[in-house]
């Protein structure tokens, strides 16, 4: 019974540095990003300039087809943990992935030679499109609107490009052609593409239907003199479809990686777009699940753990909580209740162990005192350490020390050498 104490406390120590060890967070997060150079790769790029400072590096792999990064995610085997998309969600089980919000929303940039200044999508009469890789998000942006103004023979070629430099690179060089990406109408890409002579955007007479019936689209304004003032270029507001973008990660994340990835995206992507007022990061409506966690970053910063200690202290402590705070709580309850009961307590029950403990130990020394016996440094040192550690007690015990300084002065000089 005696041996249960002890055993019970190790136990318990052990049980509680098991339970730290497994909540401490990884270093490293698995992304996949789309087209190598396109705006997926740069914004992943973008995020983990703020992770490597909570001590976090991003592992980014890139696919063409980014219109399958959701199945990358969605997949509970694959180690791609997160992602940008830009796609329809309304539909997809997203029990096991949640969103950050949409960090951007990217116009589809449709620009045509040739044609006149104003002239929008329907009245487009060139042969070939180029596009970003088949099944890429912007293509799939790009082809579900053209399909919508164009069927049959009137429907122009579309050619996909390996890169965006390329696609924009094989549109420079052609005539009577299109140009079709879902980007921002500030990127060197979109405006290389807009100074090229005879070039010209052209807007999506439809869009607020289109963006209406899709569930998901939005429309996008570029501004008059975006990239040129003499000429103007646009000469107008042109108004055309978005593309609005996610970040999307499975639910099993590490709580400190989701707080790190919420402080991260808010960081690089926080700001207020005045041609459109939209404020970003922002949760559209839908059928998509958000991250709790990230929306109570949005709104009121890092728990605070994460401001007083170091990150992985904080995540591994917030991991905890998350766990086990339940646990905890209803422990301390009872911990408690037994005490107001009057029950005996663990540090009680070792407390009085310890003083049996050293009353058997007074007990034989006394003996051996009154035996006559040599006491060994090693058993005067103890009843030194005795001696001084009950002179120092709240309780006065007058027995006790009065038994020791007997035991000492009886023992007198009777002290052997070291065994």
């Amino acid at each position: 019974m005696e041996r249960l104490l002890p055993i019970s406390l190790v136990t318990s120590l052990l049980l509680v540095v098991w339970i730290f060890a497994v909540n401490v967070p990884s270093k490293s997060v698995e992304i996949r990003a789309g087209v190598k150079g396109a705006y997926f790769e740069t914004a992943s790029e973008e995020i983990g300039k703020y992770l490597k400072k909570d001590g976090i590096n991003i592992k980014i792999s890139n696919r063409a087809d980014s219109g399958n990064i959701i199945n990358d995610i969605l997949d509970p085997k694959s180690k791609i943990q997160a992602g940008f998309v830009a796609q329809d969600l309304n539909g997809v089980d997203m029990s096991n992935i949640e969103s950050y919000g949409v960090v951007n929303v990217r116009a589809m940039m449709m620009f045509a030679k040739g044609m006149s200044d104003g002239s929008d999508i329907a009245t487009f009469s060139g042969g070939t499109i180029f596009m970003l890789p088949e099944g890429s998000a912007s293509s799939q942006v790009c082809i579900s609107v053209l399909d919508r103004y164009f069927k049959g023979s009137t429907k122009p070629v579309y050619s996909f490009a390996e890169t965006q430099p390329e696609a924009v690179d094989q549109y420079v060089r052609s005539s009577n052609a299109g140009l079709c990406l879902l980007d921002d109408y500030q990127s060197e890409s979109i405006r290389k593409a807009a100074l090229t002579p005879d070039s010209v955007l052209l807007s999506v007479p439809d869009a607020l239907a289109l963006a209406q019936s899709s569930g998901w689209l939005t429309s996008k304004r570029v501004p008059s003199g975006a990239w040129s003032t003499q000429p103007r270029r646009p000469s107008a507001d042109v108004t055309s479809l978005g593309g609005p973008i996610q970040f999307l990660a499975k639910t099993n994340l590490h709580v400190g990686i989701r707080t790190a990835l919420s402080k991260a995206i808010f960081s690089a992507f926080s700001e207020y777009d005045p041609i459109d007022e939209r404020e970003y990061p922002y949760f559209p409506g839908g059928d998509t699940s958000y991250s709790d966690r990230a929306g109570s970053v949005y709104e009121g910063g890092q728990p605070w753990m994460y401001r007083l200690l170091s990150f992985r202290s904080a995540a591994t402590m917030d991991a905890v909580l998350s766990a086990y705070g339940v646990w905890f709580a209803v422990l301390y309850f009872l911990t408690n209740l037994y005490m107001f009961f009057g029950f005996v307590t663990p540090a009680d029950a070792f407390q009085r162990r310890r003083m049996r403990s050293n009353e058997r130990f007074i007990k034989r020394m006394a003996a051996l005192a009154a035996e006559g016996a040599h006491m060994n440094r090693k058993d005067q040192k103890h009843l030194d350490r005795l001696r001084l550690s009950l002179g120092r007690s709240i309780v006065s015990e007058t027995q006790v020390v009065a038994s020791i300084d007997s035991i000492l002065d009886d023992a007198g000089k009777r002290v052997s050498l070291p065994e």
